[in-house]
């Protein structure tokens, strides 16, 4: 995939407004996804946290499953351990998400092999299988843009 595509893809994720965030932690509050889930619902997003083991987290309700979600939910972004991976993106393409995002940045992150081969081919969803939304959002902070530009150089960013 060209840098070109994959900034296209990024564009239609982040257009969407209610994304439900898998894997936020309420033991960690360090984590990748909980820092994604702030600075989305910072610029302005309806960010939905999903955790079967979190009932409540930023003060909102958290949901075990994104198939338990009753609001609507225009994007899913992934940060779960690649074993529970596939499951979590198959259980978000039966919910009838059309946007999902796997996160991956330094090492393997949330990524699978078997999510990927899952969704491929799939029509009409836009599947990001790596880098991190906060490396392609509106006023990226300066860790973020300069990982993104090592990654671009470096042939890291998601094929």
């Amino acid at each position: 995939m060209s840098y070109k595509t994959l900034k296209a893809k990024t564009s239609q994720f982040l257009s969407c407004k209610n994304i439900a965030v898998i894997g936020v932690s309420s033991t960690n509050e360090h984590e990748a996804a909980n820092g994604n889930y702030k600075a989305l619902k910072q610029r302005g997003y309806h960010v939905i946290p999903v955790n079967p083991k979190v009932l409540e987290f930023e003060g909102e309700k958290c949901y075990d499953h994104v198939v338990n979600i009753k609001e609507p939910v225009d994007a899913a972004l992934v940060f779960t351990h690649p074993n529970v991976t596939p499951e979590v993106v198959k259980e978000c393409y039966d919910a009838g998400i059309k946007n999902i995002w796997v996160h991956r940045s330094f090492g393997q992150g949330s990524a699978s092999v078997e999510a990927t081969k899952f969704i491929k081919g799939k029509s009409g969803v836009n599947y990001i299988d790596g880098a991190c939304p906060m490396m392609f959002i509106e006023n990226a902070d300066w860790f973020h843009k300069s990982i993104k530009t090592l990654f671009k150089w470096t042939g890291k960013l998601p094929d």
